[in-house]
């Protein structure tokens, strides 16, 4: 096993490359299980708070890797006391540190309500929005990611966002030149969203849906992905959105989706139908037209 000779190796060099090794290992499912088993998790949360960029890096990027969508993983890290070492990290001055970390806590939070409360908790919600603006692109992109994954099936989170003035930063980021920001941006819209009346209303306001519509046409699968799922949002049980967004130039473009080679856009075109045009028989008819006008 690697992870005992992480506690005594002594080569700086050696240690970098020890710790390179365990996050591909972490890549793999059945490895996670070895390495959370053999204690993996416990020996690299002290080495986070240690001041040493390099290896805080692997470490962040290996918790990132083996907690993403790993219930048992984030378990782990959270009775280690690992939320409060990647909240800490947050606050750092180095923009890689900075980056990492808010998208491992997203990793780690990521529908988990526990972990999303100790977030909420002890203010990280707030920290996650102040990074919505920070002026490193990359910073902001995993902002975004981090901060859709505090909101995701989290209604306290959503509002706590919303207290935080964290719904402007998130818009204006849908309108950014690189399109994994769009794409980041666009999930959090979806999460923050998703079941939430106050925010669907606020972001009828502003300059939201237009940015969401106009990223429809993105040439990124996973930009326009994302852009139908948030729109999908919005306008769930919504009627005012519903009709700004079928006003808005939306029915097109969605319905152009449905014949795209991506199965989940295609699936998440026919969820923002359903949507739009639930009991509407005016909106119905407009996406009947815009199929048949392709005929």
């Amino acid at each position: 096993m690697v992870i005992p000779r992480l506690i005594h190796i002594k080569n700086p060099k050696d240690h970098i490359e020890n710790l390179k090794a365990l996050k591909e290992l972490s890549k793999n499912e059945v490895n996670k299980a070895v390495l959370r088993d053999g204690r993996m998790i416990e020996t690299l949360l002290p080495m986070a708070s240690k001041d040493n960029e390099p290896v805080q890096c692997v470490v962040l990027d290996t918790l990132f890797i083996i907690s993403q969508n790993n219930p048992l993983s984030q378990a782990c890290i959270r009775e280690a006391k690992g939320v409060e070492t990647i909240l800490a990290l947050l606050h750092h001055k180095s923009v890689e540190i900075k980056k990492r970390s808010v998208r491992t806590l997203g990793a780690v939070a990521g529908n988990n309500r526990k972990i999303q409360a100790i977030v909420r908790k002890k203010n990280g919600v707030q920290r996650v929005v102040q990074m919505l603006s920070d002026e490193n692109e990359e910073v902001r992109k995993n902002a975004a990611m981090g901060c859709g994954a505090l909101c995701e099936n989290d209604p306290d989170n959503q509002l706590a966002v919303r207290k935080a003035n964290g719904i402007k930063p998130i818009v204006i980021l849908l309108a950014a030149q690189n399109d994994a920001v769009k794409e980041q941006a666009s999930a959090c819209i979806r999460s923050l969203t998703k079941g939430n009346t106050k925010i669907q209303n606020d972001l009828r306001e502003g300059n939201c849906i237009a940015s969401l519509i106009a990223n429809l046409s993105n040439e990124s699968d996973l930009v326009r992905l994302h852009s139908t799922g948030a729109l999908m949002e919005i306008a769930r049980e919504n009627p005012k959105n519903q009709e700004i967004i079928c006003q808005s130039g939306a029915v097109k473009p969605i319905v152009n989706a449905l014949k795209s080679d991506h199965k989940v856009l295609q699936y998440l075109a026919e969820g923002s139908i359903w949507a739009l045009a639930k009991k509407n028989n005016k909106r119905r008819a407009l996406f009947r037209e815009q199929e048949h006008s392709k005929n």
